[in-house]
């Protein structure tokens, strides 16, 4: 693919389980891979937002 844009966010759920965890990246990294090296991707948003209820430490204090 030549671009692709992620708006979902950082509340994605993985993927496969229909009570899945959360996963902050899986949106992004899927795009990532999807797209073609010279490619471009749109992300609109901002992943270091705080999430008391993130999966980590980094998810939690809004840090990378």
């Amino acid at each position: 693919m030549d671009a692709a844009v992620d708006t979902v966010g950082f509340e994605t759920r993985a993927h496969g389980r229909p009570a899945a965890e959360e996963a902050p990246a899986t949106v992004l990294n899927s795009l990532m891979t999807l797209t073609r090296a010279d490619g471009a991707l749109g992300i609109p948003g901002l992943y270091v937002t705080d999430d008391p209820g993130g999966v980590g430490q980094g998810a939690r204090t809004g840090t990378l």
